[in-house]
């Protein structure tokens, strides 16, 4: 038996979707627990965010998972998070596009197997107004000097582009002018950095606990000296810590670091829309 506050099974993950319902053409933004209200006692329920590719419509599903029977909201004006899905098929698509690849080429770069493209979420007032209304990407690229090597030590400059990310389709290409290549090395795996010697001086540092650990986990409840409470977790906030007392007393019902966000404040053409928000772009 399952307590209000446990994150949802992989089995409830799968009743979430086979109760949303939804077709082939849809993604999937989120599924986490519907918390209960402090104090009150509710039937166990899921929220999904999730949109339909074709329109772009976008949904919130609050999903009661012992019913089986879900409640819907449209999401008006609203684009839901970028997904690791869309990353990994904009960067598919993009590096087989004959217009980046001409670029590229332009640059000197004409093994795509060694680029790598970076897609953000682009929103907001940043948007051309040619553009409203879709769900856009807006792209960095990089690229490997050795297969394995940092593509993060290789920025490809003054080239970026605006894609669907709905339909996959490269909109624009940015093309400001090729920059200079950084004159540092940023590579950091040893067989790429020049004359490096893996340290061999180092002694063993071993950590043993014989007679065992001095917490006790039950489930997800958590109890460690004076200290009791419990566990959850979610695709936002990632650890969330719930009833932490000490000693028996209250001191906090709920507590999480929900995300940072990282304004990269700086006005080029490479980075003034670059702004690392996490989930809650």
């Amino acid at each position: 038996m399952s307590h209000p506050l446990d994150p949802l099974s992989a089995d409830e993950f799968r009743r979430v979707v086979e109760v949303v319902g939804v077709g082939e053409r849809w993604r999937f933004a989120s599924i986490e627990l519907k918390e209960p209200e402090k104090g009150a006692s509710e039937p166990r329920a899921a929220i999904a965010v999730c949109w339909d590719r074709d329109s772009g419509d976008a949904y919130r599903a609050v999903v009661d998972l012992e019913a089986g029977s879900k409640t819907w909201e449209r999401l008006e004006g609203i684009q839901p998070n970028l997904t690791p899905d869309e990353w990994h098929e904009c960067d598919e698509v993009l590096r087989h596009d004959p217009r980046l690849v001409e670029a590229l080429a332009a640059r000197g770069i004409t093994d795509m197997s060694l680029v790598l493209i970076d897609v953000w979420g682009y929103r907001g007032f940043l948007v051309p107004e040619r553009w409203a209304g879709r769900r856009l990407g807006w792209t960095d690229t990089w690229f490997r000097t050795s297969p394995g090597s940092n593509p993060y030590a290789n920025p490809v400059n003054g080239l970026h582009c605006i894609v669907d990310l709905n339909t996959m389709e490269l909109l624009e290409i940015e093309d400001t002018g090729s920059v200079e290549r950084p004159s540092i090395m940023g590579e950091y795996v040893p067989r790429f950095v020049p004359d490096m010697r893996v340290r061999d001086d180092l002694r063993p540092v071993e950590i043993t606990q014989p007679s065992g650990v001095s917490f006790a986990l039950e489930g997800h409840a958590l109890t460690w000296q004076n200290w009791a409470l419990r566990l959850g977790f979610n695709y936002r906030e990632g650890l969330v810590l719930h009833g932490v007392s000490f000693a028996g007393r209250s001191i906090a019902h709920r507590m999480s670091l929900a995300e940072m966000v990282v304004p990269y404040r700086d006005p080029s053409e490479d980075h003034y829309r670059r702004t690392a928000y996490d989930i809650g772009e």
